[in-house]
């Protein structure tokens, strides 16, 4: 069974908080998570920011970090083997904006590519997929997300 798992920046201080995922009115305006405090053996309810909350899509990076709904991967793909392309043997690096598509049901992501002036474009989305065959290998880090660091997917590579 895949982990059900949940975050969103609390109202109170802004930070991370993750767990199970309440709706506390019946128009889900008040959203609560509740993060289970393992060490101290109790439950904290915290509610949380609509807007930032996010669902853990079972997907980890290579540092075994969980891939969240709103993250922003950055996805590098080695010595590419495609020789009718300009890319042909070089590493091949995008950055993808993680969402969930209501009218396909899944975790999906926006492909975004770096211009020759080192912005980034979307090209595209589809499905989460960060294993491409034509690779020597393929890297996946979650650089950041959409609610802190939106300018990822806007301005020059950092």
């Amino acid at each position: 069974m895949r982990e059900i798992l949940f975050r969103g920046k609390s109202k109170h201080d802004g930070k991370w908080v993750y767990g199970d995922l309440v709706r506390n009115t019946h128009d889900g305006a008040e959203l609560i998570i509740i993060e289970l405090d393992v060490e101290n053996n109790r439950c904290r309810f915290v509610q949380v920011e609509p807007e930032s909350v996010g669902e853990f899509t079972g997907l980890t990076d290579e540092d075994g970090n969980y891939i969240f709904e709103g993250d922003i991967v950055e996805y590098t793909r080695t010595h590419m083997y495609c020789p009718t392309a300009s890319f042909h043997n070089q590493d091949l690096v995008s950055r993808h904006q993680i969402y969930h598509d209501e009218e396909y049901h899944q975790f999906r992501d926006k492909h975004y590519s770096m211009e020759p002036d080192g912005t980034w474009k979307c090209i595209g989305s589809g499905s989460i997929g960060f294993n491409d065959e034509r690779a020597d290998e393929n890297i996946c880090f979650v650089i950041g997300n959409i609610y802190d660091n939106p300018e990822l997917l806007k301005g020059g590579a950092k």
